[in-house]
């Protein structure tokens, strides 16, 4: 039987490598993927539970309720394209991605705005 020629041990070698870097990189494109997805996860977790204490006060008087239903239109309104599925502005970075941290520090920033002018402060 014939050894394999020295050009067929390379281009198995090569090709070895070029799978190694590629797996590589879609390991390090995973831990970026996770640390925006951290990153963001933290900011609508500090939304949601803004949220839930305006939505709590707010619906003690009319004047909360109806504060609480203009928050919800406006927050609505201002939210960016991809904000409910945001996978592709995660993957991709970029500006998606700065629109999204932007709308959801916003966001918190009105809510809570909004939950201290339903308390009287």
């Amino acid at each position: 039987m014939e050894a394999p020629s020295l050009i067929t041990q390379l281009d198995h070698v090569l090709t070895e490598v070029h799978d190694l870097a590629v797996r590589d990189q879609e390991g390090q494109a995973y831990v970026l993927v996770q640390e925006r997805m951290a990153f963001l996860h933290d900011h609508l977790q500090r939304l949601d539970a803004a949220l839930a204490a305006f939505c709590d006060e707010a619906v003690a008087t009319p004047e909360g309720v109806a504060l609480w239903e203009q928050t919800q239109r406006e927050l609505r309104q201002r939210a960016p394209v991809g904000f409910e599925a945001p996978g592709k502005a995660l993957l991709a970075g970029g500006v998606d991605l700065l629109k999204l941290v932007e709308y959801t520090g916003a966001a918190l920033a009105l809510v809570q705005e909004r939950h201290a002018r339903v308390r009287g402060e």
